[in-house]
């Protein structure tokens, strides 16, 4: 199931039936995340989807960033990644962790960053040697979240 706009920002999860044993709680299958159009992770592996689509299911994403996206957003994106792999103690108001495990397993990290006038997805895929920006509708991100919340992965 495709959640959100592929053409802006989305996550596909899916179930892959012959991966999973009969009457398991656990549920592998495939996760991708689409940025802009472009599929910017895909994962052809036996990722246990259940928890994958529960980390984004709970995401909290309220409050702001005031500060200015430029061309220095490499920095922001060091910054907010030193926070969620536990070198800083200072987050960045406004900034939010979207990789979940298999993302991050596999070197990719996505963080959201909310202005009230527009949503930023900083990302890597090689463990933050290149960082990339896209910029999104206002609360875009959010409404997928709130999307993904009316859901559940069947047993």
């Amino acid at each position: 199931m495709i959640f959100g706009d592929p053409f802006l920002f989305s996550i596909q999860i899916d179930i892959v039936k012959e991966w999973n044993a009969e009457n398991n709680y656990w549920r592998n299958g495939l996760i991708s995340l689409y940025l802009n159009g472009s599929r910017e992770f895909s994962l052809v592996d036996a990722c246990e989807i259940r928890t994958n689509f529960y980390f984004y299911k709970k995401i909290n994403i309220d409050g702001y960033f005031s500060g200015v996206i430029d061309d220095s957003y490499y920095l922001i994106f060091n910054s907010i990644n030193s926070y969620y792999s536990g070198y800083s103690e200072n987050i960045i108001p406004g900034s939010f962790y979207l990789s979940c495990t298999a993302m991050e397993d596999a070197g990719y990290y996505f963080y959201l960053i909310r202005k009230k006038e527009k949503d930023f997805i900083l990302w890597s895929n090689n463990h933050g040697k290149d960082v990339f920006r896209a910029d999104l509708p206002p609360d875009y991100i959010k409404s997928v979240i709130l999307d993904m919340s009316k859901y559940e992965i069947d047993a």
